[in-house]
């Protein structure tokens, strides 16, 4: 069971990757700016 919610949780994962990539890299980095910003505060 909890082999398949990995496998679910890593797909979940691998696509909103690549639907960011699909979207531009500039929205990726971004998000990890603002990630970073958070963290940081």
């Amino acid at each position: 069971m909890k082999r398949t919610q990995t496998a679910l949780a890593g797909s979940t994962l691998y696509t909103a990757i690549e639907f960011h990539t699909t979207m531009g890299k500039r929205s990726i980095s971004r998000v990890l700016l603002v990630q970073q910003q958070l963290s940081g505060e």
